[in-house]
């Protein structure tokens, strides 16, 4: 019983009149160019494996039938099972279905970010595989803290003399204290806690340390690609004796009510520039894992000692002038006294998602309207830190840090 089959050649056509294929002719093609329509004759499987060569035809022998596919030649068929290899049958017919060829497993491993799936992670992911900051990447999804050596920053030898003499010279600028060795003076702390805010302007180092790129790859890791510089300030930190001046424990997304979750809303990225070689140089400390508890410390936790007597684990930060350290701003951390002579000094700078930021800057409401309705200054967020013109304004600050422990604050 004979079936007829409409079949495409399976080959582009390549000028030539005939077809490349060869075999015996069970499956019979025109002798035309590749990519017309021909018309085959099949017999079932059974009657071609039982029966001899139909009367009337020439047998073809078996090394015609054996032949591989090559280039244009004579006209020439082959047989299904001649051609497994390379095609498939169905269940109902023998077909001459044409498939792929087995692909070579590739020696490259699978890069997930080239498939272009996630268009805002993969520019990341490809950044911190470029500039080999993957560990650094896993230390803050891990303990929400991390410190990259400044060989891995990408910054030139000058950076931090630069960064470190914005420093000082601002500081002189602002509050009257001249230093001229940062690694033997100690004045006075109070009297270099004043404006310490909204550095931008002031130097051109300020704006480099904000645009590094490799510093950006972190930040977008933890806050997305909307991260936006929202702060800067400095830690200008003198030697003392006195164990009351440590820092306790505390986060800096200070506002966030309990139940926030671990996704970081802001996070903080400190250059170093001056050495953080261990606890005498008064450094950070922080409790691994602290940022997954999403919630900020309660009151007695953060008056609990900073010292061998502490209640959480305490890691300390080191690195040399030129580091980075950036952590996860739901992170629990502090600071120990400074026991070495000289100054620590950091850059500390503070970077946010989008949306933790107002539509509108609303510094320039008509006081008319402040004094007409006195309600207008709190819904429009007096803010609490005062950037410019004085120090801290804690009772403002505390305002909104309440809210880290209460969601009705």
């Amino acid at each position: 019983m004979r079936k007829l089959l409409r079949t495409r050649c399976p080959l582009p056509s390549d000028g030539e009149s005939r077809c490349p294929h060869r075999g015996p002719r069970t499956v019979r093609t025109a002798s035309r160019a590749c990519g017309r329509v021909s018309r085959a004759r099949t017999r079932r499987r059974s009657s071609s494996r039982t029966a001899g060569p139909t009367p009337g035809r020439r047998s073809v022998s078996r090394r015609r039938a054996t032949a591989s596919f090559g280039g244009p030649r004579d006209l020439r068929a082959v047989t299904v099972s001649d051609v497994a290899p390379l095609y498939r049958r169905t269940p109902d017919t023998i077909c001459v279905i044409p498939t792929a060829p087995p692909q070579p497993i590739p020696e490259k491993p699978l890069d997930i970010s080239e498939y272009g799936v996630s268009p805002h992670a993969d520019p990341i992911v490809r950044e911190l595989v470029e500039h080999d900051l993957l560990m650094h990447a896993v230390e803050l999804v891990t303990y929400g803290m991390t410190v990259v050596p400044p060989e891995k920053m990408g910054v030139d030898e000058g950076f931090v003399e630069r960064l470190r003499g914005a420093l000082l010279r601002t500081c002189e600028k602002r509050s009257g204290v001249k230093i001229t060795d940062h690694t033997t003076e100690e004045p006075d702390q109070q009297d270099m806690g004043a404006r310490t805010w909204y550095l931008l302007h002031e130097d051109e180092a300020f704006a480099e340390a904000a645009t590094n790129p490799r510093m950006l790859a972190l930040v977008r890791w933890l806050c997305g690609q909307s991260a936006c510089l929202t702060a800067q300030t400095w830690i200008i930190k003198p030697p003392t004796q006195n164990p009351r001046t440590s820092v306790g424990l505390h986060s800096d997304a200070h506002g966030i009510p309990p139940g926030g979750g671990h996704i970081a809303h802001l996070c903080n990225a400190s250059w170093l520039c001056t050495d953080y070689a261990g606890a005498e140089d008064g450094p950070t400390v922080f409790v691994p894992g602290s940022h997954r508890y999403g919630r900020a410390t309660l009151p007695h936790e953060a008056t609990m000692g900073m010292g061998d007597d502490a209640p959480f684990p305490l890691v300390p930060v080191i690195g040399k002038a030129g580091s980075l350290a950036i952590w996860h701003g739901g992170l629990w951390h502090g600071s120990s006294p400074r026991t070495n002579s000289g100054l620590r000094l950091t850059l500390v700078q503070v970077f946010m998602r989008m949306h933790m930021r107002p539509h509108h800057l609303w510094e320039d409401v008509p006081p008319e309207y402040l004094e007409k309705y006195p309600e207008l200054q709190r819904v429009l967020g007096d803010p609490g830190y005062p950037f410019k013109e004085s120090i801290d304004n804690m009772k403002g600050i505390m305002q909104f840090m309440q809210t880290g422990t209460d969601p009705y604050a």
